[in-house]
């Protein structure tokens, strides 16, 4: 090596050196530096209300006014964080230290994805992960309707492909009122217009089964009535059973044996527990 190459490489080294050092003096300056308050940003921009800063700080134990002049090592904000996120209205938090010797908290309250409304009469929102927020008449927001009985095993999120078509699909969003888990896991629509309940068995091929339903609508209600039919069930592949009302359930085999396989799936088939049969498209015999 060059006498030219040893100093640039020995400058390189000093110059190394004194950054680590340099940083670790400046952090623990500011490690030890008196903290000059807390603020507490609630980003509520769709005005949900759910959470407001002065309900952060109760939480926290009037932190806001007991931290000023504590030095900044004696205040964990992994704690705060922590802490807050253990609230039920409470979607994120991030604590920061800012150059001006004060602490920022952001907050951002839950977002609902759905209420939910179980048997006990217990009623709660819950977010895109689960979080339970249990619902107060001081806050309400407009979100798709749940009914069911939901624990560790079942949970409420098995609707969310539901809710999610849904959403893409206004025309279908407009005409379900509120969607139910049974016991076995079937998934039941309840449309806004009174008559009749749709269950779709398992939340796969939603596409699929909404054509079918679709068809149903258009070509065989407007001949038959909203209220002819207490159970429209499309369970099945490629297949939709209607259930007139008042009629005595019918065996599953008895249902099975007036099945016919399709070749296009893109084709209806509907088959009536009045025996009373439409093959394909609603053409009734």
């Amino acid at each position: 090596m060059t006498k030219d190459g040893i100093i640039k490489c020995v400058i390189s080294v000093v110059l190394a050196v004194y950054l680590v050092v340099a940083l670790s003096l400046t952090n623990k300056m500011a490690a030890s530096d008196e903290c000059r308050g807390l603020q507490i940003n609630v980003m509520d921009s769709l005005q949900r209300r759910f959470v407001c800063a002065e309900d952060i700080d109760a939480e926290l134990g009037g932190l806001r006014s007991r931290v000023v002049g504590h030095s900044h090592d004696s205040i964990n904000t992994h704690e705060i964080e922590t802490r807050i996120m253990q609230m039920d209205n409470i979607e994120w938090a991030n604590c920061l230290r800012l150059n001006d010797g004060s602490i920022r908290v952001d907050v951002m309250p839950l977002i609902p994805v759905a209420r939910v409304f179980e048997p006990d009469g217990n009623t709660y929102y819950i977010n895109r992960n689960g979080k339970r927020m249990m619902a107060s008449t001081r806050y309400r927001d407009d979100v798709p309707v749940v009914f069911g009985c939901f624990d560790s095993y079942r949970k409420a999120t098995v609707t969310f492909p539901v809710i999610d078509f849904l959403a893409k699909n206004p025309d279908w969003e407009r005409l379900t009122s509120a969607i139910e888990v049974k016991g076995n896991g079937d998934v039941i629509l309840i449309p806004s217009v009174r008559g009749h309940v749709v269950n779709i068995g398992d939340t796969l091929d939603l596409d699929n089964k909404f054509a079918r339903l679709s068809i149903f609508y258009k070509e065989v209600m407007p001949t038959m009535g909203w209220e002819h039919y207490d159970t429209l069930s499309l369970k099945w592949r490629g297949q939709l059973v209607a259930h007139r009302r008042g009629s005595k359930p019918r065996p599953a085999a008895a249902i099975v044996e007036e099945h016919i396989d399709l070749d296009d799936e893109g084709t209806m088939l509907v088959s009536y527990t009045d025996s009373a049969a439409v093959r394909k498209k609603g053409e009734l015999n």
